[in-house]
């Protein structure tokens, strides 16, 4: 639990702090001032000032912010401040923070490919691969092998039962076959867990809910897929371009289902469901952790690309509406349109929380 809890504030800290690096570095190119880059929530610890910025260290040890001069349009005629810069300059350190967040993707997706990463393969295949693994793909939440431990990304060494053992199974089928013999009965699995060998005893069900199976485990033959060296940005360039778009996708698949059927039609996590998440990835490996900070790196930059009030796209949007009309919006207009898309989204963080709590009890 304590290691999880720690990895789930790297991870934030990291997503947030370089959204915010990218708003911090353009700013500083274009000559915005920065009046406050912190590290952390406040309320404050301490800070130090340098070149008209102050470095704080808050309490909350996650996360960071920028303060850019000026960014709520109150700057009078001062020429660092962001409000009077023009429009595309405006737009540019907008959207840094969401390119900076792709860029991250990318690097973290080069050192996944590199590291290797588990990749599913088809059993007839499996003498192709050396190192293939029989893995335990899915486990249904509270199913008899969830119940006994049993945890997606473990690895089957034996399996144990009154009247067989299978030694490193060859098939599938076998296991299915030893399972379905020994229904009402206690079935010993032993598993390799980040290098440890585990033993779990799980129930074979006599019925179990349709889809599920006797034990609510997933089976699939797996193996280590890596790149050499110099392959490594252009393979993770693919890899950030696949994730990216299937997110694309998986988005307006929300977007749309929600204006068709009221519900986003996939489950959606919050804090707590990326807390949970953090705790399956890490025991998959360092690759599988790393692929899961990239991916939530994508969806961080996606959302906040979009023109709702309250985040990157919708500031950039207000940007792009001064640019047409050939005037500013008032900082008036501005400031409650984005406060209350602001509360919107939080109100909404929330609920979703609330339901990541319900599906914990």
């Amino acid at each position: 639990m304590i290691t999880t809890l720690i990895l789930f504030f790297i991870l934030l800290s990291v997503l947030i702090i370089s959204h915010e690096c990218g708003h911090f570095f353009s700013a500083r190119v274009f000559g915005i001032r920065v009046d406050e880059f912190g590290f952390g929530l406040p309320p404050r610890i301490t800070g130090i000032m340098r070149n008209g910025t102050l470095y704080s260290i808050n309490w909350l040890p996650f996360g960071g912010f920028v303060k850019i001069h000026g960014e709520k349009g109150d700057s009078g005629g001062d020429q660092n401040s962001f409000a009077n810069k023009p429009a595309w300059a405006r737009s540019l350190v907008l959207l840094a923070g969401v390119l900076s967040n792709i860029v991250l993707a990318f690097i973290l997706m080069s050192a996944v490919v590199s590291l290797g990463m588990p990749e599913a393969i088809d059993e007839a295949d499996r003498s192709l691969y050396p190192d293939a693994e029989l893995a335990i793909s899915g486990v249904v939440p509270g199913g008899s092998a969830d119940k006994a431990g049993i945890q997606a990304g473990d690895y089957i060494r034996t399996i144990a039962a009154e009247n067989a053992i299978l030694v490193r199974p060859q098939k599938i089928s076998d296991i299915q076959e030893l399972i379905k013999q020994n229904t009402n009965k206690e079935v010993i699995f032993k598993i390799k867990r980040d290098g440890q060998n585990l033993e779990k005893s799980v129930l074979v069900r006599a019925n179990s809910p349709s889809g599920e199976g006797p034990t609510g485990i997933e089976l699939s033959w797996v193996h280590t897929k890596k790149v050499i060296w110099y392959m490594m940005p252009i393979e993770g360039a693919k890899l950030t371009y696949n994730i990216t778009n299937a997110t694309v996708e998986g988005l307006w698949g929300v977007v749309t289902n929600l204006f068709s059927h009221g519900t986003p039609g996939v489950e959606v996590a919050g804090p707590v469901g990326i807390f949970n998440l953090v705790g399956s990835t890490r025991h998959a490996g360092i690759s599988s952790f790393l692929f899961f900070m990239a991916v939530l790196s994508i969806n961080l930059a996606l959302i906040n690309v979009l023109p709702i009030p309250g985040l990157d796209g919708g500031r950039f949007l207000f940007v792009i509406i001064e640019a047409i009309r050939g005037k500013r919006i008032s900082q008036k207009v501005s400031a409650i349109t984005h406060g209350l898309g602001f509360i919107a989204l939080l109100v909404l963080m929330l609920f979703i929380t609330f339901l990541d709590i319900a599906k914990v009890f």
